[in-house]
């Protein structure tokens, strides 16, 4: 028996008293014999070790094989979601709480460590809480085992490990994020060569093209091809947070506003679109045409959801992520303060959680092979983490789906965005002699074909090392290099770090495949050296030259 005593000291110590009747020789009663033993230290511990197993909200179970009976914590009645006052549960109680697809696996995992198969107990696996839904436990335990090896009580513990498995979730898909960026870096490298030259090549047989010519629509077909490949890179690219952004101070709901017969054409007349606007929001800072983007990207997505028939609704409003926010998403680093929210809700088929789960991965699609990329809703992910906020998608079966985009506020004045490339006659040359360094044939032909055309005397280098050559061979005489930044032997930030040390009167301008903001993190370019991303149009190419010989005389 054990019970609290009195000290002399005035404490309470707590006594374990255990005793037994004896008898005398002729087998009659002659009293009892027994110990007292001081187990305060004891119960001092297992008052210690409950602490510690409530604040780990670690659930404890003791299974006596022998008696055939399961003794739970309380904290473990909470992890299944059982009642506590309706006593223990059974065994097929127990088992109706495991996710289908774990039961199997977890009831092997038992069976194999009381047979002695494995040395302990130890299984991951899912529970459907009644309230709190799917959850993932880890369950570790052991068996105990008469001399003869016969298993007589297996004891354990319970832990709740689903925040840490949405982490590693979490981190998996930024490990494909990563994957994915180095796949699409090298791919627009490739790509934009080739459009440059199919965009390029196209423009100049447009031009050479007497008006009516038959010929004439099927260059133009080619033309749209080039642009809807660059299109796709570019997708990739926002996906992997690599597109080079040019910020500017927004008011979002001009801009809903403002797309809005888009909108309502990409919906259709068979789909209403609706408006709910807050007041007084203030500004947000993002990229004008990637937050357009974002808008017709969600829409496609809800007009698709919905078949024929349907409302989107698009709503604006003032946000606050603060502690409560961090609670619902764990795991991902939430700067707080106030955000703009802009959300996108349809009245389609919804989804289930696996999809959900899914949704911004690169070419993933629920739709028909042929009716979409996969690259809608990454895109969509990709220019809101880049702009400074967050998405989130909340959809149920049947119920729709929305989209809620948390963009960060424009608090400081800032200037409306860059000024729009000058369109017009393109100024000519003024005698300037170019060097073109660039190890791809066709581009390299373009390079030379339009900047004849505008006047410019051209000569070219199959790579950096043959560029260098001919300037060691004119003594400096040119008046700018254009080279591409990945060459073979010299790369082209090397042919420029000679050029600026031997020749510091002659700019440099560099092409690369590779976006504006990788060609910088590759240790390609320089931050803040003049760049040509590939693929450009020759207008473009023609006028960004002319700017930085202007740039280099004044």
């Amino acid at each position: 028996h054990e019970y609290r005593l009195r000290h002399r000291d005035g404490e309470y110590r707590w006594l374990l008293e255990r005793g037994a009747p004896f008898h005398g020789p002729d087998g009659a009663f002659a009293g009892y014999v027994g110990s007292c033993v001081d187990i305060t230290d004891r119960k001092a511990a297992e008052e210690q070790l409950r602490l510690a197993l409530a604040a780990s909200q670690a659930g404890v179970w003791s299974w006596d094989l022998v008696a055939g009976t399961v003794a739970w914590s309380p904290e473990n009645f909470l992890l299944y979601g059982f009642d506590p006052s309706r006593g223990q549960p059974g065994q097929v109680e127990w088992e109706s709480r495991l996710h289908p697809d774990d039961r199997w696996r977890v009831t092997q995992a038992v069976q194999d460590a009381l047979e002695g198969r494995t040395a302990e107990y130890r299984s991951e696996f899912r529970v459907v809480h009644p309230e709190r839904g799917v959850r993932w436990l880890i369950g570790l335990g052991r068996v105990e085992r008469a001399p003869d090896g016969t298993p007589i009580r297996m004891s354990g513990i319970n832990l709740d490990v689903t925040q840490r498995r949405e982490t590693e979730a979490r981190l998996q898909q930024a490990q494909r994020v990563q994957s994915v960026g180095r796949l699409a870096g090298g791919i627009a490298h490739e790509v934009n060569n080739l459009m440059t030259a199919v965009l390029g090549f196209g423009s100049f047989a447009i031009r050479e093209l007497e008006p009516g010519h038959p010929a004439t629509a099927e260059v133009e077909q080619m033309i749209r091809a080039g642009e809807r490949a660059a299109a796709i890179t570019r997708q990739l690219l926002a996906f992997t947070r690599q597109q080079v952004l040019r910020p500017a101070r927004l008011e979002l709901n001009a801009v809903v506003r403002e797309l809005v017969p888009v909108l309502e054409r990409l919906l259709g007349a068979e789909h209403q679109l609706v408006l709910r606007l807050g007041t007084g929001l203030g500004d947000v800072q993002a990229d004008r045409g990637q937050l357009e983007q974002v808008l017709v990207n969600l829409a496609l997505n809800s007009r698709d959801a919905m078949g024929s028939g349907g409302t989107v609704t698009v709503a604006t409003e003032a946000a606050e992520l603060e502690a409560p926010a961090v609670g619902r998403h764990p795991g991902i680093e939430l700067r707080r303060g106030r955000y703009l929210l802009l959300s996108i809700s349809d009245t389609g088929t919804g989804m289930d959680e696996a999809t959900r789960s899914r949704v911004f991965e690169p070419f993933f699609t629920t739709k028909p092979v042929g009716q979409g990329t996969g690259l809608g809703l990454s895109t969509v992910y990709g220019i809101v983490k880049q702009s400074g906020g967050y998405v989130w998608i909340y959809s149920e079966l049947g119920l729709g789906t929305t989209v809620k985009v948390y963009l960060p506020t424009s608090e400081v004045a800032a200037p409306a965005g860059e000024p729009a490339a000058p369109h017009g006659e393109v100024p000519g040359a003024q005698g300037e002699l170019v060097l073109v360094a660039e190890d791809e044939p066709t581009v390299r032909g373009l390079t030379r074909r339009t900047l004849e055309l505008h006047g410019y005397r051209v000569v070219e280098a199959v790579d950096g090392r043959a560029a260098l050559e001919l300037l060691e061979d004119l003594g400096g005489g040119v008046d700018l290099v254009l080279t591409d930044a990945v060459m073979p032997d010299l790369s082209g930030r090397a042919l420029g770090e000679i050029i600026r040390a031997r020749w510091p009167e002659i700019p440099v301008i560099y092409m690369s495949g590779y976006p504006g903001t990788e060609v910088v993190d590759r240790g390609l370019v320089s931050p803040h050296a003049p760049f040509v991303a590939k693929p450009f149009t020759p207008e473009a190419f023609a006028r960004r030259t002319r700017e930085v010989l202007d740039a280099a005389r004044s």
